[in-house]
């Protein structure tokens, strides 16, 4: 015991020694906000938890690192202030609230004016839902009742007698039609999406139980994106006086608690726990008290940043914890203790010691770090098309899930697609600086680093396996680089490629052997690695995780045409399309003269687009939906490839949407049992003779699309490929 408190004190000492540091470097570099912070209470403040708590710099480290390196945040929310003709001559009115699905429960006591924006920020953001609006007025003695009661299709409901925030919500539920309910209070505004991204939540995750906005101050920063309460049940708002726009901020993740400020709830479940807590009355830790109960029966509270709502914090019941209704904080904390003692001893952290995994309920979940070049384009190219699906995979395993793009950027709609799925996206300029500081700091928390690419692996991979702690890394290469040049160099006479060959080969070794573990996704490039070096721990990988039930309905007689899809930043993908354009479909044109070929691609080159005519159909990047419908109307795909490495994910694609493909050995390489499932030719002849054979053959593409079903449901379905994580993404003990 005495020798583990010794490495546990040194291992902190140097921690503290690391944070000053760090301390130190951004005094340096930011000595006008420094100086702009020391003050009595900050002094104080550090030279305490440098005393007493030293583990805690690392947070004062991260927050105010993240507070210089952003940008000013934008102060556009503002009150509108009503005069009394205003008032007298309101006229204002609600959508229906004909069978609603959400019912908007906005307590109130007088404050009129902020009832009024709340209002008016519904009025002027309408949801796509059905929803009605219950104002429930606890006796307020302005001229609360008279103006409101004039607004068109709003529930005005007066309680007898003066009940309390608390007892007001219950009884206001009560009389609720929708299917959920959203408390609201009415020092609030609503943003675009505030009502119909909450309500996704419930759609999207089944264990949902509560669902709760990102709340911000009136200057855009956060007030509270999530709540945290720890073991001696005080709670924490997370994010409170940082930038809104941060990523830590914008993934939809799981907490403790949301503030009723903002909270969704389903109604009959509301019900069923008997609504908020009564022992809380008047008001909180009522919301507190409700996100422990959901959960205690197995459900989640989620906070969902697609829902921004601006609140005016300390409007209703101020912010002096001794007076009014807000010294009710403090005996509803002990409330709260007794209540839920074993439970918070068993399922929280100490205060502040674990801000990452705090924030999102991850102490118990493996944690993977996936590094990419950037964000997956996921309707861009097939290698973003498998990161984009094995991310979601990782998710859906229960694992917790961070993502470093390389270029740091912003890519949308593919950051949101990622952050909606439960992901923290690292971007922007902190991180871009900082990612080794973020590195550092959170190593102790990352059990998997899933590292895509020799030029991205080469650039991380020392910088990680140099980390005191034992992080797994697996390296996944997509193709094999070397291999490809290899044989572009077979069907090409450039000179530079023989040593660009050599280079590629000594890089991708190098990476190999720092690797835990090495991904391909076909076993013909696993077999060329350990060709040259059996010593490595390699495997092949199922590229796609798909699915039977995407199989679209084949009928050959109401399908015309055929289809190449392919992105054209992969150098092969031009070179066989071209060929085919030139070698191959001259020879098709002559036994189906008005056969149509339709080409589909992101950047597309000019060359290409230039060889659109009536009879080749150019139609370069198509959406996913576009191009399913394309996948509906044509009879065969093509993917004449003469060069590259690995499992296409044009081929896979096809194949999981029933068309049957004709290919070379090159584009089959890595599907298993490809003779069964693929038309495979090398030769333009032989090509283009298979081509009009299955154009004009039935029978044969149904055996063709039945064969590649089997092949798709053993080796590339979603259990299949769950097998592969819970197999390697298992941590080092």
């Amino acid at each position: 015991m005495k020798q583990s408190n010794e490495i546990a004190n040194r291992t902190l000492g140097g921690k503290v020694i690391t944070n000053l540091v760090n301390i130190f470097r951004l005094v340096l570099q930011h000595p006008r906000q420094s100086l702009q912070r020391v003050n009595t209470h900050t002094l104080k403040r550090f030279v305490y938890l440098l005393i007493k708590q030293p583990h805690l710099l690392q947070d004062v480290t991260s927050q105010y690192s993240g507070e210089f390196n952003r940008e000013k945040a934008p102060s556009v929310y503002h009150l509108k202030k009503f005069s009394p003709e205003e008032l007298d001559t309101l006229d204002w009115s609600l959508p229906d609230p004909k069978n609603p699905v959400v019912s908007v429960i906005i307590p109130v006591y007088n404050q009129l004016n902020y009832t009024l924006n709340c209002l008016l920020s519904i009025i002027e953001n309408p949801p796509q839902c059905s929803f009605e609006v219950i104002v429930t007025d606890d006796c307020s003695t302005d001229n609360t009742e008279d103006v409101l009661k004039r607004i068109e299709n709003l529930t005005y409901r007066r309680n007898p007698e003066n009940l309390g925030f608390l007892r007001s919500c219950n009884a206001a539920a009560e009389n609720a039609k929708g299917d959920y309910i959203f408390f609201l209070n009415n020092d609030t505004l609503v943003t675009p999406g505030w009502l119909d991204e909450l309500l996704k939540v419930f759609q999207s995750q089944p264990d949902t139980g509560i669902v709760g906005s990102k709340l911000i101050f009136p200057d855009g920063y956060v007030q509270e994106c999530g709540g945290i309460v720890w073991s001696n049940g005080l709670g924490w708002n997370y994010g409170r006086g940082s930038d809104a726009r941060l990523p830590e901020f914008n993934y939809l993740k799981e907490c403790d608690y949301v503030s009723g400020a903002a909270l969704m709830i389903g109604i009959s479940l509301f019900r069923d726990l008997g609504g908020f807590d009564e022992r809380y009355a008047p008001a909180y830790y009522e919301d507190t008290d409700l996100g422990l109960a959901v959960r205690d029966i197995g459900k989640k509270v989620y906070v969902q940043p697609l829902s921004t709502i601006v609140h005016f914090e300390g409007v209703s019941s101020g912010t002096d914890v001794t007076a009014g209704v807000k010294k009710h904080q403090i005996v509803n904390h002990q409330n709260f203790r007794k209540k839920w003692g074993s439970r918070l001893r068993s399922d929280h952290h100490n205060e502040r010691t674990d801000m990452f995994t705090a924030r999102d309920r991850s102490k118990d979940k493996t944690c993977v770090l996936v590094i990419d070049h950037y964000v997956p384009h996921f309707d861009q190219d097939a290698g973003s098309r498998s990161t984009y699906l094995y991310l979601k995979a990782l998710v859906t395993a229960g694992y917790n899930v961070k993502f470093l793009g390389d270029n740091f950027a912003q890519h949308e709609p593919y950051t949101t697609e990622l952050q909606q799925l439960g992901i923290e996206v690292l971007y922007g300029n902190y991180y871009q600086k900082y990612w080794r500081d973020w590195l550092t700091q959170n190593a102790q928390h990352i059990d998997v680093v899933y590292i895509h690419r020799p030029h991205i692996a080469k650039k991380y991979i020392d910088f990680i396996r140099a980390k005191k702690q034992k992080i797994k890394i697996i390296y996944f290469g997509h193709d094999l680089h070397y291999l490809r040049l290899e044989r572009e160099a077979v069907i090409s006479s450039k000179p530079s490629l023989k040593k660009k060959i050599e280079k590629q080969r000594n890089e991708e070794f190098q990476i190999f052997t720092k690797a835990d573990l090495v991904y391909y996704p076909s076993q013909a490039e696993i077999d060329e690695i350990t060709k040259h070096n059996p010593d490595l721990n390699t495997r092949a990988i199922p590229l796609y995780v798909l699915s039977n039930e995407e199989t679209l309905p084949y009928s050959h007689v109401d399908r015309e045409g055929i289809l190449f899809v392919g992105g054209f930043n992969h150098p092969p993908n031009l070179d066989g399309i071209l060929w085919f354009i030139e070698e191959i479909f001259p020879r098709i044109q002559k036994d189906i003269p008005d056969i149509q070929l339709h080409i589909v691609g992101s950047n597309m080159p000019d060359e290409l687009l230039r060889q659109g005519n009536n009879f080749i159909h150019a139609h370069g990047y198509l959406t996913e939906g576009d191009l399913e419908s394309l996948y509906r109307q044509i009879r065969l795909c093509i993917a004449p490839l003469r060069y590259g490495a690995g499992v296409k994910g044009k081929i896979l694609e096809s194949m999981k949407y029933g068309i049957p493909v004709v290919t070379t050995e090159t584009g089959a390489e890595g599907i298993p049992n490809a003779a069964s499932c693929l038309d495979i030719q090398d030769d333009a002849e032989d090509f283009a003779m298979s081509v009009v054979d299955l154009y004009k053959n039935e029978n044969k593409c149904r055996e063709l699309i039945t064969s590649a079903q089997k092949i798709i449901e053993e080796y590339f379905s979603e259990d299949a490929v769950m097998k592969v994580i819970k197999r390697d993404f298992t941590p080092f003990k």
